[in-house]
This record gives structure tokens, C-alpha cells and sequence, in this order.
């Protein structure tokens, strides 16, 4: 149920098919998460430092509503991009023997997707931090998992500290943490980015 797996100097837990397990077992699911959650209160790693820590003109910060909920997309780090690059320059090339060959979603997926044991990080630090099962989605390549999870929990996951800002032109509101954000450096190793935690939508309307 709770296996243990060492990777460098790191220690960690996996917590598998935790929708069919028994009650009896609730114990062990719950000792489980607390090494999870101690093994991803260690070392972190920032995340998209390139992102502005400012808040964008025209944004203005607004007051929560109760119960928020955040909507989370961890965008993981693909294997073979290079490879792929190939193959598409191969099958778009007229003198190439593989010209015309296409790839199916399954071959491309078969490629380029992230190794489960990142895949596994990611879930399990969602499962820590309460994000709900049936809120969890991940994409058939395997490449971006989504949830949902409390405002509360989001701040303790990502280690920041979010803002709720309204447009002040087109009335759109966001979530966002402009001083940035971290993961558990054993969860980063395998994450690009996490999507709508840091910047702001570009907005390009002509107002008159």
C-alpha cells in the first residue's frame, strides 16, 4: 500500500490506489501522507523565476470570496523533444524516407511522455495537500494533470501567497501569487510550470 522509494538523498512515498482501499486500511493511507507531507516540507525549488513579481497595471485586488477554490494545471517536462523534432522534419521532407509517415496521438505519445515516477510525484503532493479524486484529470499524453484544490491548501502546496484581482476594464477576475511560487524539489525535478500561478492575461482590447 505504502511503498518506499529512494531516489538521491530524498525519501519518497508513494501512496497508491488510494480509491479502493479499504477502511481498515485508513491507518496506513493516513501515516502514508504524513511522510509525504514531511518528505515535501524539505528542500524546494522556485519556480518560473523569469515571471514578474508585479502586479500589472489595470489589475486591482479585490476581497475573497468564502470557500475558494483554485483550479491547479502542473504542465510536466516531456522526454525525447528532440527526437520528435526528427521524426516531424523527416515526414515533412520530400527526399526523406519516412516523408508522408505520420505519427498517430499514440506513437507521439509513446515518445514523448513524462516518466511515470513524475507523473506519481505530482499526484501523490495533490493527494497530500487534499486535493479531491474526482477532481483530478490527467491528459491522455500523460504531460498535464489538473485539480482543484482550497485556497488554503494551494498557499501550503506552492508556498505563496495569493491575491484575487479584478480587471479594471474588462471586469475578468484571477487568481495569482505575484511573488511567485515553489514545489518540493523532488516534484520540480520532473514540472515545467504551473499554470495561472504567477503573471497576468495580456489584454490587447482597444478601449474607447
Amino acid at each position: 500500500m505504502c511503498g518506499l522509494v529512494i531516489v538521491g538523498s530524498a525519501a519518497i512515498v508513494f501512496v497508491d490506489q488510494l480509491k479502493n482501499v479499504q477502511i481498515n486500511n485508513m491507518k496506513t493511507i493516513a501515516l502514508c501522507l504524513l511522510l509525504l507531507a514531511f518528505v515535501y516540507a524539505t528542500k524546494r525549488t522556485r519556480m518560473e523565476k523569469w515571471a514578474t513579481t508585479n502586479v500589472q497595471p489595470h489589475w486591482k485586488a479585490i476581497p475573497f470570496e468564502n470557500n475558494t477554490q483554485v483550479k491547479l494545471s502542473f504542465y510536466l517536462k516531456i522526454k525525447n523533444a528532440d527526437k520528435l523534432k526528427q521524426i516531424a522534419d523527416s515526414v515533412s521532407n520530400p527526399r526523406s524516407p519516412m516523408y508522408g509517415k505520420y505519427l498517430t496521438f499514440a506513437e507521439v505519445g509513446k515518445i514523448v511522455a513524462p516518466d511515470a515516477i513524475y507523473l506519481n510525484r505530482v499526484l501523490d503532493l495533490l493527494r497530500v495537500h487534499g486535493a479531491n479524486e474526482s477532481s483530478i484529470r490527467v491528459s491522455k499524453m500523460r504531460d498535464v494533470v489538473r485539480a482543484v484544490v482550497s485556497l488554503e491548501n494551494a498557499e501550503k502546496m506552492l508556498q505563496c501567497l495569493y491575491g484575487r484581482f479584478k480587471h479594471k476594464d474588462t471586469g475578468m477576475i484571477v487568481l495569482r501569487a505575484p511573488e511567485g511560487y515553489s514545489l518540493p524539489s523532488e516534484v520540480a525535478e520532473g514540472v515545467d510550470f504551473v499554470a495561472g500561478v504567477v503573471g497576468f492575461p495580456s489584454m490587447s482590447f482597444q478601449f474607447n
